[in-house]
């Protein structure tokens, strides 16, 4: 009989419950290869989205993100990040805690490689406002960035009330009728001013997105001086798009994402 080969994936795969934060479910990809010193990778996941929808043989875009990096030589950790929290100072905290965790891990601390996921890419973003000498490069896919438009509009259908709770906000209110505190939304200029000091972005939008509409995009990537890639024309915010933003590559064929925050791992 012959032997059935079978390819040998190059990173381990653990699953667990409070390793990290109490009470939140982790994701912990390690590389087979020496990753010793090199920066973690932090994943943030989407409004409606937990922490195994990362390994979701479902969201095969989403899957791809934190798997080209774990191929590419670096540990990658995903938890809750609080649900829903909308870049909540629970969520801020919680990134900061995984960096610190990966020091047990042998990785650096000192900064940390950020992947958001739409909701994730804006808890992304207020970790680099709140500390942004922490944050080595970020991407952000399908990339939530205006909590405003977002907001006011309910883009979604759900994000006006998940918003208004994550931020102790009246119910059914809007920027018009109760606004946003203080420093809480990165499209505000004084925030992006700060978030412009940290690490270089890279934003990968659809340009038939309605819920993070393309404009937002490109306009808070010219207030903090982000890259931007269109990976996706037709499907809008999915996990498609997602896909189109692993798929994305250089001139040279190698991926875009992955060269980019490897440049500062």
């Amino acid at each position: 009989m012959d032997a059935v080969v079978r390819p040998v994936i190059p990173y381990s795969i653990s699953y667990g419950l409070g390793r990290i934060t109490a009470g939140q479910n982790d994701l912990i990809m390690i590389p087979r290869c020496n990753y010793a010193g090199k920066r973690v990778v932090v994943l943030g996941h989407g409004q409606l989205q937990h922490t195994s929808d990362w390994v979701n043989p479902n969201l095969t875009g989403q899957m791809a993100l934190g798997a080209a990096m774990a191929q590419a030589g670096f540990v990658v950790i995903a938890t809750d990040l609080d649900g829903p929290n909308w870049g909540h100072t629970e969520s801020v905290a919680d990134i900061d805690t995984i960096r610190v965790f990966a020091g047990t891990l042998g990785c650096a601390t000192d900064k940390i490689l950020y992947i958001g996921a739409s909701m994730g890419a804006f808890d992304g973003l207020m970790y680099m406002a709140a500390h942004p000498t922490r944050v080595a490069a970020m991407v952000g896919s399908i990339p939530a960035n205006d909590l405003n438009d977002i907001r006011d509009n309910n883009r979604g259908g759900n994000t006006q009330a998940n918003i208004n709770t994550a931020w102790g906000l009246a119910a059914g209110s809007t920027s018009s009728t109760v606004p946003l505190p203080a420093n809480s939304n990165p499209s505000d200029p004084a925030v992006a001013a700060v978030i412009a000091t940290s690490g270089p972005i890279l934003l990968c939008y659809s340009t038939v997105d309605t819920i993070v509409l393309p404009s937002t995009v490109t306009h808070f990537a010219g207030l903090v001086g982000a890259t931007t890639a269109v990976c996706d024309t037709t499907a809008g915010h999915s996990d498609a798009a997602m896909a189109g933003t692993a798929a994305l590559t250089n001139t040279d064929g190698t991926s875009q994402m992955v060269k980019f925050l490897a440049a500062h791992g």
